[in-house]
């Protein structure tokens, strides 16, 4: 039941991204990785202007936003063994972690979310990494992808 839910959400999200009513476009994929320099050497070689790393405690990890056109590319290095970035990378050798897609009201999408019974992973919204209001979507309910829904 929660998985055809889910399908359903998922279905009428991308529904909506061509009318640009409550969902607008992806913000940015987030790639966890061990070494944010060397990760993103790649980029700079093909002339890709690299930022300065920024440090984000609260979220545990030092992070790269590289503007790619219309979305940005998100490079997340675990701070310390706690953060959820290094539990991600011991399962795996790094790799896409999240898709963040734009909304115009966060609030309302909680809402729907849980009319429609898909997890998040917090009751409420947090600040993210841009200073504006986030949820995530519980993998296990979107399968296996961990989606954001970002304020804009």
């Amino acid at each position: 039941m929660i998985a055809q839910n889910s399908l359903q959400f998922i279905r009428n999200v991308f529904r909506s991204l061509s009318n640009g009513k409550l969902i607008g476009k992806i913000n940015h994929v987030a790639i966890a990785v061990k070494d944010l320099n060397k990760s993103t050497n790649l980029f700079k070689i093909l002339g890709i202007e690299i930022p300065k790393a920024q440090i984000l405690p609260n979220h545990g990890v030092n992070v790269k936003f590289l503007n790619l056109g219309e979305t940005k590319m998100e490079f997340l290095e675990p701070i310390d063994d706690s953060s959820p970035i290094s539990k991600y990378l011991s399962k795996r050798n790094g790799g896409i972690h999240h898709i963040c897609i734009e909304t115009s009201d966060i609030d309302q999408v909680l809402k729907l979310l849980k009319q429609n019974k898909i997890s998040t992973l917090t009751e409420t919204t947090k600040i993210g990494a841009h200073g504006k209001p986030v949820i995530f979507l519980d993998p296990q309910d979107c399968n296996g992808v961990l989606f954001e829904f970002q304020q804009i």
